[in-house]
């Protein structure tokens, strides 16, 4: 009777080690690896959305920039334009002269040359005019465009005087003719080759 009842403990305990087992094997290994499937898919979408909210922030950053962003846009793009646009340059340039006393003789536009992200197109003036009309002319065009206290002053193109040089006026001294080689520098773009 002693062996039976051992045999009877044994079988139960193999039973109950079977029932122990096949419940791991079916009931809590699946379920364990859908928790753990659910929480690596819990911290994707929390890392998405992590990164939405960032996205939304700068974007809301950016949209309270934006009319700033613009304007600065349309000053860069009247100092730097991407076409010559040689009829507004001489209604700019003559009005400057206009401002400074001297008159407009001539422009005449060279062969521009390429380059990235800025190409230049040379121009050539003759103005006449006194000494002081001359010099306040200059500092109109260098006024153009200037950079002061970390930001653009945009009030026309920017150009740069290349060259200059000056001869006794139509009537005499102290009329001058001065002829002007001025540099235009447009905008080509990031990787192109011109674009005049």
């Amino acid at each position: 009777m002693r062996s039976r009842r051992w045999e009877v403990y044994i079988i139960a305990a193999v039973i109950a080690l079977v029932v122990v087992v096949a419940w791991y094997f079916v009931l809590l290994s699946p379920v364990r690896q859908k928790i753990s499937t659910l929480d690596s898919q819990t911290q994707s979408e929390q890392l998405q959305k992590q990164t939405a909210e960032q996205t939304l922030h700068r974007l809301e950053q950016y949209k309270k920039t934006a009319p700033q962003s613009r304007a600065d846009l349309v000053r860069l793009s009247k100092m730097l334009p991407q076409n010559m646009g040689i009829p507004s340059l001489i209604v700019e340039l003559t009005a400057t002269t206009k401002a400074s006393g001297m008159d407009l003789v001539s422009i005449t536009p060279s062969d521009p040359t390429a380059g990235t992200p800025f190409s230049v197109q040379p121009l050539n003036l003759v103005v006449n005019g006194r000494y002081f009309d001359l010099e306040d002319f200059l500092y109109r065009l260098e006024d153009y465009a200037e950079y002061r206290n970390e930001s653009f002053l945009v009030t026309g193109r920017l150009l740069q005087v290349a060259g200059l040089q000056v001869a006794e006026g139509p009537g005499g001294l102290p009329q001058l003719s001065v002829t002007i080689t001025i540099d235009a520098y447009l905008w080509s773009g990031i990787g192109a080759g011109g674009g005049l």
